[in-house]
């Protein structure tokens, strides 16, 4: 299990590995590069990627691996516990000034070009992947369209693992550290 956390913008943790340097100077794109190229980062065969503030016991760990194995997909994320649609998170997006309106049309020409389900959108806070080549183009993908597109990576997510992901029930925030 790892995590990122550059510029300190979260608390500091020592239970899991952590990424910390701003290797493009730049800390919200360093913080992605790490969570979005797992297969870089972490050489375990399953990798469990973690928000910073986000608490997963290694039993826990371990459950949502054997269910995503299970499932079929290499990968597994949790369903979003308020939206449905990566439409739905660019208007939200918008509506709290979290990226240009410019990149939000960008990320919704992709989407609609690549016709992307309206539905299932995911919680990219905790994210579960199997190394393989299929996830690693995947995670590549993904990376391309964070810089090309909206920095917000839940908006690009769904187009980037189309077919490779299983969404999880349950609410991602029950993890999350309470301050």
């Amino acid at each position: 299990m790892y995590s990122a956390n550059v510029g300190g913008y979260r608390p500091e943790r020592t239970d899991i590995k952590v990424y910390t340097e701003d290797k493009l100077g730049n800390p919200h794109y360093s913080s992605r590069m790490y969570k979005i190229l797992s297969h870089c980062y972490d050489l375990e065969t399953w990798s469990v990627y973690v928000d910073a503030d986000i608490f997963l016991t290694k039993e826990k760990e371990l459950e949502l691996i054997a269910e995503t194995a299970k499932s079929g997909k290499p990968v597994g994320v949790f369903k979003h516990p308020w939206r449905d649609s990566p439409y739905q998170e660019v208007d939200e997006v918008f509506r709290l000034e979290k990226d240009s309106e410019e990149s939000l049309k960008r990320a919704v020409s992709y989407l609609d070009y690549y016709n992307v389900e309206r539905s299932g959108l995911a919680a990219c806070g905790i994210i579960v992947r199997l190394k393989c080549p299929e996830v690693e183009r995947a995670n590549e993908f993904w990376w391309s369209l964070v810089c090309s597109t909206s920095r917000r990576d839940q908006i690009t997510f769904p187009l980037a693992f189309r077919g490779l992901y299983h969404l999880f029930e349950g609410n991602i925030y029950d993890f999350k550290k309470k301050s």
